[in-house]
């Protein structure tokens, strides 16, 4: 979450609204995770929790979604909206975004991947959190978003 922080910080900073993407189940701990920033940056975050259609809506207006390897992330690549997509164990050969206007990031260093889930052992959840706001920075610059 310091992480989703510095990242919501660094993009407020250049002007943006940022939206918290999620089924309603999420309300509570996206809540939660927005008490804990800022307070200059609080008002420029916002909730989108529902269904498809309406993420849809909204994400084909951005200027970029960052999203983990997750549905959002796939459907705001095939809307050709400048999507980037944080692989923590997971390919981005066999899992990644297939828009055009899409960026994968892995983490620096990692020499292995899940193929289906079932697989991943507990000390696999480390790469994660290993991809830096630094790679973020760049693909968000490499894509002319900052």
């Amino acid at each position: 979450s310091e992480r989703w922080a510095a990242l919501i910080e660094l993009l407020t900073s250049h002007g943006f609204s940022v939206l918290l993407s999620g089924s309603k189940a999420d309300r509570a701990a996206n809540n939660a995770f927005m008490t804990t920033l800022p307070e200059a940056t609080k008002d420029k975050v916002s909730l989108l929790l529902g269904d498809w259609v309406t993420f849809a809506g909204t994400a084909a207006q951005a200027a970029a979604v960052i999203s983990v390897n997750t549905g959002s992330m796939h459907v705001a690549s095939l809307l050709n909206v400048p999507t980037i997509a944080l692989h923590g164990p997971t390919s981005p050969l066999r899992w990644g975004p297939v828009g055009r206007r899409s960026i994968a990031l892995v983490p620096d260093g990692a020499t292995s991947f899940l193929n289906l889930g079932f697989e991943m052992l507990k000390s696999d959840n480390a790469y994660c959190y290993r991809l830096e706001l630094t790679q973020v920075t760049e693909a968000l610059c490499q894509m002319g978003i900052l």
